[in-house]
């Protein structure tokens, strides 16, 4: 499980800030709040992404070694809008399936997976949202998983006012931090597995509005 706060995009660069909540522990290692995982997952796209395409994990040190994994059949919240208001937290599903090379473990402690929606571009996002916990995926098979998460929206820390009343797109990805510390800063990237889809599907993000009338007559003098 991991608990995890806000993260949202300020001028093109990822702004992260702390949301109170208790602490909670990221499968078998140390409690991790939303911005250490947006930040060491945002450190892992950039690096594998400093080239054309992905090298093996001994060609190029530094660079992510690609992890054979795809995913399909991603639906949020059944395809309904999510509805945010103010301040109520909201918490929608997300289902799809994942498909990887035979002897992969999608359940494995090391390897994180997510789907997350996003508004802007990919690789500079105006806005970012996934779960608070990690989602739980089930093998089909010795290469196919499916897979359950949520997206989890605390509007009154999440979401910037109308600029989030658009349709977001969703995008996946899955690291295998193999035996580097994703909170180091010295990592050796050759050594982390990586996956990356865009364009997953679509879902629109609608605000509460609500007007407020007094239709009593007023007393008179």
């Amino acid at each position: 499980m991991r608990i995890r706060t806000t993260v949202a995009a300020v001028s093109g660069a990822l702004a992260l800030a702390a949301l109170v909540v208790p602490a909670a522990q990221a499968a078998d290692g140390p409690s991790l709040g939303k911005d250490d995982i947006a930040r060491a997952t945002q450190a892992v796209k950039q690096a594998a992404h400093t080239k054309s395409a992905f090298t093996s994990a001994t060609a190029d040190a530094g660079t992510p070694y690609a992890i054979n994994l795809t995913f399909s059949g991603v639906k949020i919240n059944g395809g309904k809008p999510i509805v945010a208001g103010i301040a109520n937290k909201v918490s929608v599903p997300v289902t799809y399936t994942v498909t990887h090379d035979a002897g992969f473990d999608v359940n494995d402690p090391a390897v994180w997976m997510d789907v997350e929606i996003y508004r802007g571009s990919y690789d500079e996002p105006d806005n970012l949202l996934f779960g608070d916990d990690w989602p739980t995926c089930t093998n089909t098979s010795a290469t196919v998983a499916s897979c359950k998460g949520t997206i989890d929206v605390y509007p009154d820390i999440d979401l910037v006012g109308n600029a989030d009343a658009t349709t977001w797109k969703a995008d996946g990805y899955a690291i295998d931090w193999n035996d580097q510390d994703p909170m180091s800063d010295d990592i050796d990237y050759s050594k982390v597995g990586f996956a990356s889809q865009d364009n997953l599907g679509t879902t629109k993000l609608q605000r509460y509005s609500k007007l407020t009338v007094n239709a009593s007559p007023e007393p008179v003098t």
